[in-house]
């Protein structure tokens, strides 16, 4: 203030000096100068002509060659985004901060795939293999081996082989003689087989079937082809990151293909070796495809649903030869995962697994400055959990259980919560071992109290659940 003329103004736009009260030298108003604070929130909340009145005006300026934009400029890169906001807090700068975007992350490569060369793809007759293989038809693919344990057997496998055919493009399956193919310049693993199984009840069989869609495969391919491949990928998925539950030997093979994309580019020479760790796929591959997958998946909201582009973009960037291949650290790429935040900003709860050691660099441990800033949804969930601890007799801790159990099931069921009566029993709501599981693991980590998957299976029904919990916690 002291530095105004006389009959001068001064228009405060900063909103520091008026949330600490700060007070002013009223000495500076004997040279008739004015002071005038704006709040342009304030504005566009309590007063819509005028905003519209000064978008306009402003719009307008923007061609008025005599107006120019606010100087100085202080610009940082995106590496640097931390210091802008302190440069920001300290108070001590003038014009306008900027946070600038290379321009090469935006480009999009114009490369093909090379028309005098081979390019396997394992398990490329499944609904993700299918989708994957016209993508690369639209990249200039004109040679390609898909093996698969059925061979093109199927009326969708016959069609997509009819569709490349009729393009020009050479396809042949394990069924087929591939000797005069060209040579092979890539390679991508999308074979699996699920078979859903505690690892204390599986069958020696059902073990050996999924391991070896998944080990043998990817090792057969990892010794038996070039090592100057373009690329090799390998499609895994976040169930070796997360562990779900009743695929304990699939998961293995996708930490096993991790491993393997690690040492192919420890030892060098290979070319591009990745595993792309997947969540789940919303419009093709076997989520999509079985309704007790997807029903479990948005039940245990722990992966993000991934559409057909995102995947086809990152196909784009790794299956490129002009780019360098990635070194070990960045040789296991995820895609799909949810983070704690992303839950708590939904007022969702956090499944289990997400609460491990091992997610702790998420910053998601929940004390009581973030709890009082959780969701409504949520902080009921963490009052239920209170209040069994706290309960004085048996009725209170099984009244509380079956809450707990009726709130969580609308999501996994797709129904609303007045559908969920407490007295039918949990296979009568449509609950599958699956999601009884995850019940087993809330009842264990809410309520400190463990029992079976049978035992919640076979119980008369949510009452009876209740009883179950409330009579072994005490």
């Amino acid at each position: 203030m002291g530095c105004l003329a006389p009959f001068g103004r001064f228009i405060n736009i900063g909103k520091a000096d008026v949330i600490a009260n700060s007070s002013l030298p009223m000495a500076s108003f004997a040279k008739n100068v004015n002071f005038a604070s704006v709040d342009l929130h304030y504005i566009l909340l309590t007063n819509p002509k005028l905003t519209r009145q000064l978008v306009e005006k402003t719009l307008s300026l923007t061609t008025d060659p005599t107006v120019g934009g606010p100087l100085p400029l202080h610009l940082f890169p995106v590496s640097q985004t931390e210091k802008a906001f302190r440069y920001i807090q300290s108070s001590k700068n003038s014009g306008r901060i900027l946070v600038t975007i290379d321009e090469p992350l935006t480009q999009r490569s114009a490369w093909r795939f090379d028309p005098h060369a081979s390019y396997i793809i394992a398990g490329g007759l499944g609904g993700l293999g299918r989708t994957i293989i016209r993508w690369m038809a639209t990249r200039g693919l004109r040679n390609v081996i898909i093996p698969s344990r059925s061979g093109a057997s199927s009326p969708i496998a016959k069609e997509l082989v009819s569709t490349l055919e009729s393009k020009g493009i050479k396809v042949v399956t394990p069924l087929c003689d591939c000797s005069n193919m060209p040579p092979i310049r890539g390679c991508m693993s999308l074979s699996m087989v699920l078979q859903d199984a505690l690892f204390d009840n599986m069958k020696h069989a059902q073990w050996t079937l999924t391991s070896r869609s998944k080990v043998q495969t990817s090792w057969n391919l990892h010794t038996l082809l070039p090592h100057d491949l373009d690329f090799f990928i390998m499609f895994s998925s976040l169930g070796g990151v997360y562990g779900t539950a009743s695929q304990s030997i699939y998961n293995a093979g996708n930490t096993f293909q991790d491993a393997l994309a690690r040492l192919r580019a420890n030892v060098g020479g290979f070319g591009t070796s990745v595993s792309i760790d997947l969540g789940w796929m919303k419009s093709v591959g076997i989520v999509s495809e079985r309704l007790d997958y997807r029903r479990t998946r948005e039940y245990i909201r722990d992966m993000k649903p991934i559409d057909t582009e995102g995947l086809l973009a990152a196909l784009e960037h790794y299956c490129d030869p002009s780019l360098p291949p990635p070194d070990a650290d960045h040789s296991q790429i995820i895609v799909g995962m949810t983070t704690p935040q992303d839950l708590n900003a939904r007022g969702e709860n956090i499944p289990l697994h997400l609460k491990r050691p091992l997610f702790a660099p998420f910053d998601v441990v929940w004390s009581n400055a973030n709890a009082a800033r959780a969701s409504p949804k949520a902080l009921y969930q963490m009052n239920l959990s209170h209040q069994f601890q706290e309960a004085d007799n048996f009725q209170e801790c099984s009244e509380i259980v079956v809450k707990k159990i009726r709130n969580k099931l609308p999501d996994a069921l797709a129904k609303e919560l007045e559908d969920i009566d407490p007295g039918v029993n949990l296979s009568g709501h449509g609950v599958d071992s699956l999601m009884a599981m995850e019940l087993r693991n809330t009842i264990s980590y809410e309520f400190k109290v463990s029992v079976a998957v049978f035992e919640i299976m076979d119980a008369k029904d949510l009452y009876g659940v209740g009883m179950l919990v409330a009579q072994k916690s005490l």
